[in-house]
């Protein structure tokens, strides 16, 4: 998988973005991505990964995060 198809995972349309069940899609997407990339990180990084990626329209810094520290 490469970093547009990490973009792709990160990305969460439709009605339930804001929603609670949005947030969850959100996660598992995020971490079926990084699984796919070979992204291994220490569990409490992830974790704060999985949280910027979800604040404030973090996604696109853990994007640029992800591509260049683990070269997608």
């Amino acid at each position: 998988m490469n970093g547009d198809g990490l973009t792709q995972a990160l990305m969460v349309g439709g009605e339930n973005r804001g929603s609670i069940n949005g947030i969850k899609e959100t996660i598992a997407r995020i971490e079926v991505a990084m699984e796919k990339c070979n992204v291994r990180v220490a569990k409490l990084e992830r974790r704060w990964l999985l949280l910027s990626a979800l604040v404030g329209g973090a996604c696109s810094q853990l994007v640029e995060f992800l591509r260049a520290g683990f070269g997608g």
